[in-house]
């Protein structure tokens, strides 16, 4: 098993700064081959978005840089020390805040793969995208308030996509006291795609684009040429990862 992958972080046509954090780590091990990407996306509109998506995606390339025996572990174990770590950087930024008088916050969507194995931790409207042949399909849900509505039967699709606050978060790491972090395990197989992205990303989506049989990192500089044509009002980020 092997990977080949890149990345994007791009400020946009519109913004003055880049809130996204992005974090792409591999590893080849005797025995496993290991990689670790986190797209974070510091909540717009608030305060030191970027120190909260920054102190995420640091905290987790120190602890990755001072692992020895990953490969040797299992993915659970895996799984439970991140997604610890993760919270422990969630009450950081609760307190700093609160210290400061501030509001600051961050989504993370976050993948650890070993060999044909992977498991996604997710916080807020980021997203992680499967991609196989012609087929496309978002692995993870948008944590925000109307897609909490929709899923209690309160609101349709049609009406979530036009509602003023499609864009409100119910839940991003730093934000607020209560947090927690959607988990989803799985398997890949060679030929399949995973695309990790920011919501200024997946608004310009071209499904095609990433279909293509290209390096990854080309795939990803074309969309972010595309991109930067429109109005890219937000903040842009994305990691694919090709098996």
């Amino acid at each position: 098993m092997s990977y080949k992958s890149g990345v994007i972080s791009n400020t946009g046509n519109i913004r003055e700064k880049n809130e996204d954090s992005v974090l792409l780590c591999h590893r080849d091990g005797k025995k496993s081959v290991l990689l670790l990407a986190a797209v974070a996306d510091g909540m717009g509109g608030l305060a030191h978005g970027e120190r909260a998506s920054g102190h995420v995606v640091h905290t987790l390339r120190d602890w990755w840089q001072a692992q020895e025996g990953l490969e040797d572990r299992e993915l659970a174990g895996i799984r439970d020390e991140v997604g610890f770590l993760v919270e422990k950087v969630h009450y950081q930024i609760l307190k700093e805040a609160t210290e400061g008088s501030v509001t600051m916050g961050t989504t993370l969507s976050l993948l650890f793969l070993k060999d044909d194995r992977f498991f996604v931790l997710q916080a807020g409207d980021s997203r992680v995208y499967r991609i196989y042949m012609k087929n496309m399909s978002q692995l993870t849900e948008d944590q925000t308030w109307c897609r909490d509505q929709v899923r209690a039967g309160r609101m349709n699709t049609i009406e979530l996509s036009v509602h003023p606050k499609r864009h409100v978060l119910s839940n991003a790491i730093g934000a607020k006291e209560d947090f927690f972090l959607e988990n989803y395990e799985g398997t890949v197989k060679k030929g399949e795609k995973l695309l990790i992205c920011s919501d200024g990303y997946y608004t310009y989506l071209n499904p095609k684009e990433l279909m293509r049989r290209r390096n990854p990192q080309k795939i990803l500089n074309n969309s972010e040429r595309r991109i930067l044509t429109e109005r890219a009002e937000d903040n842009f980020s994305a990691i694919l990862i090709q098996i």
